[in-house]
């Protein structure tokens, strides 16, 4: 099998006025996001690191409405600005924010790489709060 051969992760939300489906983010898109929105890296940054699993979904939510737009658009694939003008409840975007963690950063997942980087920090004497 090669990676052209994976078949892409999505999830239909169903939402107040019918359904989207949810893309995975690709890490490369997830970076372009916190390049842009910085405050979300820093919020995560400044959780305690036995938080920091937990945490990324309220930091998420917290982002702001420019970062969240910005999600939204990614997520569902969908040209930029066009959450802005959507007709989406703050629980729609809730629900969508929600799929798209679910789906590229799953805890289980995500908390084992998040330990292997703090080991490689600690090996190499980075201090991953600097």
């Amino acid at each position: 099998m090669s990676l052209l051969d994976l078949v892409s992760q999505s999830r239909t939300v169903k939402l107040s006025g019918g359904s989207v489906e949810v893309h995975a983010m690709r890490w490369r898109d997830i970076l372009g996001v916190i390049g842009k929105h910085i405050g979300i890296a820093k919020d995560i940054q400044a959780l305690p690191a036995e938080k920091r699993i937990e945490g990324i979904r309220e930091v998420v939510l917290g982002a702001g409405e420019e970062a969240i737009n910005d999600i939204l658009d990614r997520a569902t694939k969908s040209e930029p600005g066009t959450a802005a003008n959507a007709p989406l409840t703050a629980m729609d975007e809730v629900e969508i924010v929600l799929a798209l963690l679910e789906i590229s950063l799953p805890s289980d997942r995500l908390g084992k790489a998040v330990a292997e980087g703090e080991k490689w920090s600690a090996a190499l004497g980075l201090d991953s709060r600097d």
